[in-house]
Parts: C-alpha cells; structure tokens; sequence
C-alpha cells in the first residue's frame, strides 16, 4: 500500500461536502483573522454576537470557500459558539 500526500482536505459538514486546496490558503490572511478575534476577545467594549458573528463568517469562507458559512448555516441560526467550534475543528483538521 503506498503513502499518499495531498494538499487538498475534503470535509462534510451537515451534509455539505466542501474540498480546501491548503497552497491556497494564505496564513497571513488567517492571521489577520484570528487577530480581529482576538481583538473583540480583549476589547472592554460590548460587542455585538452580529460583530462577532461577521467575523466567523469571514473565517469559515475564507477557509472553506466564497458562500460556505450561509451553506452551512441554512437550517439553523448560527450562533458564535457554533461558529467557533467549527473553526477549531477546521484549523486542527488543517494542520493534519
């Protein structure tokens, strides 16, 4: 049996199958992302879960590709505890 190397994942997700090419993904974008979240994490200031939830949005489409965050989120509202579980499953599966 021999040893296979892809860059691509694929992932389903409720049903939706999605395939994130890893040489495209740009780790200063992603970067930039977890910087906004930390950002609302450690801001005095009250932040909406819209805020929040824009930022999960920006995330998980930049990750997995343009429209997947209203695809998964099509039978049910998103929640940023949601969201965030997502992403942490996303990001431990993208480091395999």
């Amino acid at each position: 049996m021999k040893a296979v190397f892809s860059f691509k994942k694929e992932f389903e997700i409720d049903g939706h199958d999605f395939i994130v090419d890893a040489r495209s993904l740009k780790k200063l974008e992603l970067i930039e992302i977890s910087k906004k979240m930390t950002s609302f994490a450690e801001s005095d200031s009250k932040v909406t879960s819209e805020e929040v939830l824009g930022i999960f949005c920006e995330a998980i489409d930049k990750i997995l590709g343009a429209g997947a965050f209203d695809k998964i989120y099509s039978d049910y509202e998103a929640t940023p505890e949601s969201c965030r579980d997502l992403l942490m499953f996303l990001t431990d599966e993208m480091k395999k």
